[in-house]
């Protein structure tokens, strides 16, 4: 059975996923997308390994209302104060709002195992693909974080009103501190 929303073709189910071909990745090249049911939400949501969500068509009852057809469509993705895409979901009458790569890695992964924190391999928390998300270790995180440059210490943290080398020359200054914090 196919079926066309949107002009996306929505293929069997093969193996637990859907199949969604083809679609266009952003080099250039023809990717297969495989679709899987999101974990605590199945048979409303499913989630892709190129990072999308769609809702899954459904019968929903609505109180005085009756029952409500849900079309199945691709979620609309809102980004959150740190860049990763975020996605709300709703399950009976509650809307849950989910980051896009902890869905990803919990249907592609599997359920992450105590402690550890869900990296991205590339350090772009845009790029949720399973093939760039792992689980590791808080302190590994925030090593690839530094490595790619994202950490938000120093200059680069937005709130920050001194350079680095300002920093230093206050810390080596002999000087009272009113007098230094008059300067700056």
């Amino acid at each position: 059975v196919r079926a066309e929303v949107r002009g996306e073709i929505f293929g069997p189910s093969l193996f637990g996923a859907t199949l969604a071909l083809p679609l266009r990745h952003k080099l250039g090249l023809m990717v297969a997308e495989v679709w899987k049911k999101v974990v605590g939400y199945e048979g409303a949501y499913e989630v892709s390994s190129l990072g999308r969500v769609r809702s899954i068509a459904r019968l929903i009852s609505r109180i005085g209302l009756g029952s409500q057809m849900i079309k199945p469509r691709i979620m609309r993705q809102s980004i959150d104060k740190v860049g990763r895409p975020r996605v709300g979901l709703c399950v009976n009458g509650i809307l849950r709002t989910r980051r896009v790569h902890q869905l990803v890695a919990e249907a592609f992964i599997g359920p992450r195992p105590d402690g550890l924190v869900i990296c991205h391999d590339d350090g772009n928390p845009a790029h949720n693909t399973p093939e760039n998300l792992r689980y590791d270790t808080q302190r590994s995180n925030m090593a690839d974080r530094a490595a790619h440059q994202r950490n938000s210490l120093r200059k680069r943290h937005g709130m920050a009103k001194l350079s680095e080398s300002e920093v230093y020359e206050i810390r080596k200054d002999n000087r009272p501190l009113s007098v230094i914090a008059a300067e700056y």
